[in-house]
């Protein structure tokens, strides 16, 4: 309702209606109620952050979104000592709204700030309109408004994807590899060349918040490699690819290829090419990678990952930033598995330790995570927000426990998650999930047996789990009856007095249990 937050902040009728809502958005134009006046200013500023603060109390378990503020456009005929206040004053309470974002999960910003700053104030605040109908912005303004809420929300109910599998040729720089040679290809020093660069940039910062990248590419492997060694205005390199796969293979059998050896999904990874020919090839043999849309400028590649979606997340943890080099760690263990005959050996070889703690706030967000983007080793596949994690392991009988993985070659971070609840002398398992990352080490099973001989500790007689079955969930179907339950109804149960530790091949130990 426009220019009635007030009223309807202070209505107890509307925040019962608000309360059936998933999505909360709070927007105040500036340039609607704010011409310079320090005073003025002011109080506009207190009011503002009573409103965010009264949705904070009244909605904790909502996702808030709250519009931050742009200059008027009476700003630029301000004395240059009221400019200064003024900026200083806007800048201020945006960044009171930062800090509310980071303390806070539910609460998001939508960046107006940054999408006029990129506009231009001229371009976005409906001048004509403003005064006669209250309309405050732009159709364009409006589109990229529209836009960024679109994709707060998307990021809220989609699980990110995990890896963006990128061509060469034309996509990573311009021109034919194999027909220019290292030196002649477009990159940096062309209008289109740093645009290019810009793209290999972008890559690079993707890579830093957690996303695998890896390449598909049709030419020749040494050329590449002299590539990414000798070309002096290449951004990014080739190490920062968890998989390569440079060959003359159909691209969307080489996906195939990338998705096994990283152990992931393949509806989790992304496609990037700027050929139409393979991007609906990949479309019809390989329906379920998701494919980007190309624009045929470079300088719009960025965009188009962004508006995607496909990327967004509003938090990253420090296993996100950490990806790459966990990945890398995963194909040195792959690799000595390989020279392995005996499985046994190879178990032992790679010195495993197993560090189990509750989920604490150190740990809470990436747990949330786990839960919400692990699909393939997960017993229930049942899911749970930021806050309705906060109420769950609020009730006494209620924990969950987190696992962390270490081997010869590095650590693999918080991996995999058990959420329990007690009833009188029997634990229920409501879920047992595991990174598919570190699938194929017998960690679940260790991690279980771990489980059992805590409830042993507290005394619990029984431990029971369930099963329940998702599109991709199917390998751990079997994997209570594989670990000694027995089958009651649709439940598995294991008496922890007879039960008898037996993995030999990976060192356990507990924090602040």
């Amino acid at each position: 309702h426009f220019d009635q937050v007030q009223q309807q902040l202070s209505n107890k009728k509307t925040l019962l209606k608000l309360k059936k809502n998933d999505f909360i958005i709070l927007g105040i134009d500036t340039n609607i109620n704010l011409s310079f006046n320090e005073n003025k200013t002011n109080f506009f500023l207190k009011n503002y952050k009573n409103y965010c603060n009264i949705l904070i109390n009244e909605f904790p378990s909502k996702k808030i979104l709250i519009f931050n503020l742009s200059y008027t456009e009476s700003y630029n005929l301000l004395s240059k000592n009221k400019s200064i206040i003024f900026k200083k004053k806007i800048n201020s309470f945006n960044n009171y709204l930062d800090k509310l974002e980071k303390k806070y999960a539910n609460i998001n910003i939508i960046d107006i700030y940054n999408i006029f700053s990129k506009l231009g104030l001229q371009n976005s605040l409906n001048t004509f309109d403003i005064n006669l109908f209250k309309i405050p912005y732009t159709e364009k303004s409006n589109e990229l408004i529209s836009q960024e809420i679109y994709n707060k929300i998307k990021s809220t109910f989609e699980i990110r994807k995990k890896c963006l599998v990128v061509d060469l040729d034309n996509t990573l720089w311009g021109g034919i590899l194999g027909e220019t040679g290292y030196k002649n290809i477009d990159l940096g020093k062309t209008l289109s060349g740093e645009a290019f660069k810009k793209f290999q940039l972008y890559l690079k910062l993707l890579s830093n918040d957690g996303v695998i990248l890896a390449i598909s590419s049709k030419n020749n492997i040494e050329d590449v490699k002299e590539c990414f060694s000798k070309n002096d205005e290449m951004a990014i390199a080739l190490k920062d690819f968890s998989s390569i796969k440079v060959n003359w293979d159909e691209k969307f059998l080489n996906v195939n290829k990338i998705a096994k050896e990283l152990n992931i999904s393949k509806d989790s990874i992304v496609f990037f090419d700027d050929s139409k020919i393979e991007r609906d090839k990949m479309k019809k043999f390989n329906p379920e990678v998701n494919t980007i849309c190309v624009s045929k400028n470079p300088k719009d590649f960025i965009r188009d990952i962004i508006e995607s979606g496909y990327f967004n997340q509003n938090f990253i943890t420090k296993e996100d930033k950490n990806k790459k080099n966990q990945y890398n760690i995963l194909n040195k263990a792959k690799e000595l598995k390989n020279k392995s005959n005996d499985i046994i050996y190879f178990y032992k070889k790679l010195n495993m330790r197993l560090n189990i703690e509750k989920v604490s706030n150190k740990t809470f967000e990436r747990a949330v995570q786990l839960i919400n983007k692990t699909n393939q080793f997960n017993l229930t596949s049942v899911r749970f927000d930021t806050n309705a994690f906060k109420k769950y392991l609020k009730k006494k009988n209620n924990s969950a426990y987190i696992a962390k993985l270490t081997d010869i070659y590095g650590d693999h971070g918080f991996t995999a998650v058990v959420i329990i609840s007690s009833i009188k002398d029997c634990w229920q398992i409501d879920n047992f999930l595991l990174s598919c990352r570190i699938l194929g080490r017998r960690v679940e099973e260790e991690l279980l047996q771990q489980i059992i001989q805590i409830a042993k500790k507290n005394r619990i007689s029984y431990i029971r789990g369930h099963y329940i079955k998702s599109p991709k969930n199917d390998q751990c179907k079997n994997f209570y009856i594989k670990n000694k339950f027995s089958k009651k109804g649709n439940y598995f149960y294991i008496n922890t007095k007879s039960f008898k530790y037996t993995n030999k091949y990976i060192i356990s130990k507990y924090t602040n249990l």
